[in-house]
């Protein structure tokens, strides 16, 4: 039986890594862009800790679910609490290692925010369908391709961070970076559920 101390500190874990792995492709010269760095990242999460908590390591993505009451709101706020801090410290483990800070663009431009609600609406569309078919083999591939999907969507009108907690890992916290991909996952959830209200 998986205790919730357990889940919790999977998403810190988690979100540690894709905050970091990001973090690496905005400062080095990594051979690997950022867009396939996050999806590959997110694909061996969802295989390596998607049993212990779900990884959903995006604070958009628990709330989006909690909204569907797939989680319960008392653990998607620690749920989100620990991602939170996986994000910060990996924001500090990346900074000492890498000697810089990453220079992402802040702005509550409309476009800025259009585009991340809908890249993080891909991803959320995607770890909705995963949650409801409960496909275990597919869903790494389904999800971390679903995110590749919504990072290219919206990196022609942003930073295309569409995670608060890696935004806030970035020093990106803006309403764009924060309050939008909150919407935009909330909305695909939704969409999903209506899709497949008559499956």
């Amino acid at each position: 039986m998986i205790m919730r101390h357990h889940q919790y500190t999977a998403e810190a874990f988690g979100t540690f890594c894709i905050t970091l792995a990001v973090f690496g492709t905005l400062v080095a010269d990594l051979p690997i862009s950022t867009p396939i760095a996050a999806g590959l990242t997110l694909g061996i999460l969802v295989y390596t800790i998607g049993k212990v908590s779900g990884s959903h390591v995006n604070p958009a993505v628990t709330i989006a679910l909690a909204s569907l009451k797939k989680i319960s709101m008392v653990d998607a706020a620690f749920y989100i609490a620990a991602q939170i801090l996986g994000a910060v410290g990996a924001m500090l483990l990346g900074a000492w290692l890498f000697g810089a800070a990453p220079a992402v663009t802040i702005s509550n431009d409309l476009t800025v925010f259009v585009a991340e609600a809908l890249g993080a609406g891909m991803l959320a569309f995607g770890v909705a369908t995963v949650v409801r078919n409960n496909d275990y083999e597919s869903s790494g591939i389904i999800v971390g391709g679903s995110l590749f999907l919504g990072i290219t969507i919206a990196a022609g009108a942003s930073s295309a961070i569409l995670n608060p907690a890696v935004a806030i890992g970035l020093g990106a916290a803006s309403a764009a970076h924060i309050i939008a991909p909150i919407i935009g996952a909330i909305v695909a959830a939704w969409l999903n559920a209506f899709l497949y209200a008559e499956v």
